[in-house]
């Protein structure tokens, strides 16, 4: 049944209640939980209002009814209501300390907060029990442990939901991998339910450390349409990375549709590839209408190239191949030097305006056939183009149209979709927050316009005070500004907005960690390093907070201190990140050298310059270190390999 439907049964519902056979309270949270699902969220809040008339301590009720209001945009009040849900989660979970759907909000809750640690802590509960949210939570699980970058963890979480699959479904596993340099793997993984691909998980693995660096998770347009991830209404972060909402898993029931005849896609779409002989990549136009190729360009592995102008008919295909050859109405050629992978690889297609419209994952399966999975970012505009005129009229459509242009980096239009919902809906935070990061993009390509970017996380505040991701970004371009721009009093403010995203939620990594870089640069040591310590308890893994802790306690002269918090940031820095890595050894040879470890500071200069042999300062280092060891001509040696690099005193 289609959420317009949906929507029409409940006014009908709403309408009639007079008549009808009385209601119950969980008859009203029934009606609103399927109206939310559908994104009808006003009709859903009117059918939560309606149970909680009848039983105002329905936690249930209250926490769908803040999830409703997040949908509509209304912060404050969704925050209000959700909190109300909460102090009776508190009581109930006091009387049966297993009340298993207590415990499966309450963990809803902790993750659409951002609290990390403990939406993990009860997701585990719920887990535990075996309840029927089983299966949610260990998926909820894995996405948070990704997003931390506990990547281990992350996957035995997914595999531990797979095994809660229904019984009758058939479930697979297939993978590929490939050493690297490093002594690295590049591998690729995916789960299988009755032949669909559920989950592919792309990233690196450290054979020394047995462990995974890092990784990327890609769900199916199936699983994506089942999460409802479209219609998710998640003011929660982990780490950083914007989460789907866990509401959205409990249509995991994998009922898959009944299996329909083969039809062509009504879209633009890449059929497949050819690895073999004469490369080449299929596309097919399943729209009704012809679609002229000019301006577009095909990307392969992140490298672009231009398409020649080619009117692709309706229902046609044509082979784009990457060699040279005289073209014609099923061929184009490219006459590059581009090669597809023959293992593993991406190609995309872009239309003129640089908006990516579809883009297409191959990898080689264990039996050496390849296995396809397609994503569609946008529907390719015709020919003659068409638009649903009553979508434009919503505030909604624009901005999801600003997150699309955004994400292909058109940031210029998708400010310009951003301020097109503003004028529908002056009034809405997400609206705001949408242009302001638009327009820090465009400000660090020119140089100019970080205000205007900060007058709009501003608004978004204004219009929503407990919008923690604004304060956030808020604070954090006043921060590029004060560095960046030299422009020192931009600090005060910069701090403000970060304590305000910090009082709301108090495990805003992201926050502590740019707050502690503000109270450096004001030389306020003692209070940089607290609000780091913050910041490596909640997230050890974090890189960027241990350095600038390691250089806060330098400062403080607590050298040893600061080579502990040094060694903390290479521990969690990627082999293979070899420039990142010179800069932190580098960091650390110079607090070495402050300490007198003179020994230790010569051998970590070496290891700048093994990382990268160009590094003039830690050429400097080295001969400061031989110098004060009395190795006078190494030390000129050292001196003289650093000018000629280019360091100057």
């Amino acid at each position: 049944m289609n959420a317009f439907a949906i929507a029409l049964i409940a006014m009908a519902v709403l309408c009639t209640c007079a008549v009808a056979q009385e209601k119950t309270a969980e008859n009203w949270l029934n009606i609103g939980q399927e109206l939310y699902k559908n994104g009808s969220y006003q009709e859903a809040l009117n059918a939560f209002d309606e149970g909680l008339g009848k039983d105002p301590q329905n936690a249930s009720a209250w926490h769908y009814r803040g999830l409703a209001l997040a949908g509509m945009g209304h912060g404050v009040e969704a925050n209000q209501s959700i909190q109300k849900a909460r102090l009776l989660l508190d009581q109930r979970l006091q009387e049966d300390i297993e009340d298993q759907e207590a415990l499966w909000l309450r963990a809803e809750e902790m993750d659409l907060f951002g609290k990390s640690k403990e939406a993990l802590e009860a997701y585990d509960q719920v887990a535990e029990l075996n309840s029927s949210h089983a299966l949610e939570a260990w998926i909820r699980e894995s996405d948070i442990l990704a997003a931390l970058g506990r990547y281990n963890e992350s996957f035995e979480a997914f595999s531990r939901a797979m095994t809660l699959v229904p019984a009758n479904r058939s479930q697979s596993q297939i993978g590929f991998q490939r050493l690297r340099e490093n002594n690295t793997i590049l591998f690729t993984k995916a789960w299988l339910i009755n032949g669909q691909i559920h989950r592919v998980s792309i990233g690196l693995y450290n054979v020394s450390a047995k462990s995974f660096d890092e990784i990327e998770q890609i769900n199916s347009e199936f699983v994506e349409a089942l999460q409802l991830k479209d219609k998710a209404a998640d003011p929660g972060r982990h780490g950083g990375s914007l989460m789907g909402s866990s509401l959205n898993w409990d249509v995991y029931s994998f009922n898959l549709p009944k299996a329909q005849p083969p039809a062509r896609p009504s879209l633009l779409t890449i059929a497949g590839v050819n690895l073999q002989g004469d490369e080449f990549i299929e596309v097919v136009n399943g729209l009704k209408e012809a679609v002229n190729l000019k301006n577009w360009s095909l990307e392969i592995q992140g490298s672009r190239i231009s398409l020649p102008e080619h009117s692709l008919l309706p229902g046609k295909a044509v082979r784009i191949r990457l060699g040279s050859g005289q073209g014609n109405g099923t061929d184009l050629f490219l006459s590059s030097d581009l090669e597809l992978d023959d293992t593993a690889g991406n190609v995309s297609l872009r239309d003129g305006t640089g908006t990516k419209i579809v883009s297409l994952d191959y990898w080689t399966r264990l039996d050496g056939s390849i296995a396809l999975l397609v994503t569609h970012f946008s529907a390719a505009k015709s020919d003659l183009g068409s638009r649903n005129m009553a979508l434009e009229t919503t505030a909604d459509y624009w901005i999801k149209e600003g997150y699309r242009l955004y994400e292909n980096c058109s940031f210029e239009q998708a400010a310009q979709a951003y301020d097109k919902a503003i004028r529908i809906d002056p009034r809405n935070a997400s609206a705001w927050f949408g242009k302001g990061e638009a327009l820090i993009d465009l400000a660090l390509a020119r140089n100019d316009g970080f205000d205007d970017a900060v007058a709009a996380f501003d608004n978004a505040t204004k219009i929503n005070p407990q919008y923690a991701e604004a304060w956030f970004k808020k604070g954090d371009t006043l921060l590029f500004m004060a560095v960046a721009k030299n422009e020192p009093d931009k600090y005060n403010e910069s701090l403000k907005s970060l304590d305000k995203a910090i009082e709301i939620n108090p495990e805003y990594v992201d926050a502590l960690v740019d707050k502690g870089n503000v109270l450096l640069a004001q030389r306020k040591y003692e209070e940089a390093v607290k609000a780091l310590d913050t910041a490596t308890n909640i997230d050890p893994k974090n890189r960027g907070a241990w350095i600038t802790k390691a250089d806060a306690l330098a400062n403080l002269q607590k050298y040893n201190e600061s080579i502990d918090a040094y060694d903390k940031a290479i521990e969690n820095c990627r082999s293979n990140s070899t420039d990142e890595l010179a800069s932190i050894w580098f960091q650390k040879s110079s607090v070495i050298l402050k300490a007198g470890r003179i020994g230790e500071a010569l051998n970590a200069s070496e290891k700048v310059i093994e990382l990268n042999p160009k590094f003039a300062p830690a050429w400097h280092i080295k001969g400061t270190a031989l110098n004060a060891l009395g190795r006078n001509s190494e030390a000129d040696a050292a001196f003289a390999k650093a000018k000629e690099l280019g360091y100057k005193e």
